[in-house]
């Protein structure tokens, strides 16, 4: 699903296949402006520049390849969950001797819910090793499945200290344009020259 005024856009030029491709980001208001392309990608000489304005905008992660015609906007997505979630701390106490397969289990749960977005953070393994302590802050839905692996491998878990959201945050939606993302409460779209 795409916000309206996009898919209106985007239907009006009735490209069959196509490419996005990012041009512009104008920082210099307070709400950031994206100027993007959709190229045919069948071989016409097609072309629409389009401008998308973000309000609220809270993060956005500009990719360097991979633009391509996957868009889609979400309100439930993982990289929402610093926003939306409630926000905790988990401890670890105890260890295992199968290290090596914990950390590729957290670090698939990791990676399949936030791809290259998010990279997964090295001082977990310190703190697995050293078999006491923080292993991770952040949202009490990632810290759960990390939990619950943690578990399996016998080593016994607490999380603790709990944050609640803002509340101006948790209405959040992303917009991936290609590999692309941008967070905020409500995105605008124009046609340009």
């Amino acid at each position: 699903m795409l916000p309206e005024s996009l898919t209106k856009i985007i239907e009006s030029v009735d490209y069959v296949n196509y490419d996005l491709h990012i041009r512009n980001i104008d920082f210099s208001t307070k709400l950031l402006k994206v100027d993007f392309s959709i190229h045919d990608s069948e071989g016409s000489n097609g072309r629409v520049n389009i401008r998308m304005t973000i309000l609220g905008e809270a993060d956005y992660c500009i990719a360097k390849h991979g633009n391509s015609s996957y868009n889609h906007l979400e309100n439930e997505h993982p990289l929402l969950w610093r926003f939306s979630d409630i926000q905790c701390e988990l401890y670890i106490k105890g260890q295992t001797t199968t290290i090596k397969e914990l950390i590729f289990d957290l670090f698939s749960i990791h990676h399949s819910l936030f791809g290259p977005y998010v990279s997964f953070d090295p001082s977990i393994i310190k703190t697995l090793e050293r078999g006491h302590g923080v292993l991770q802050n952040g949202s009490k839905k990632l810290l759960k499945l990390y939990a619950e692996t943690l578990n399996e491998y016998g080593i016994k878990t607490s999380i603790i200290g709990e944050h609640s959201p803002s509340k101006h945050l948790q209405d959040l939606k992303i917009l991936f344009l290609g590999n692309s993302y941008f967070i905020g409460d409500q995105y605008e779209f124009e046609v340009l020259d």
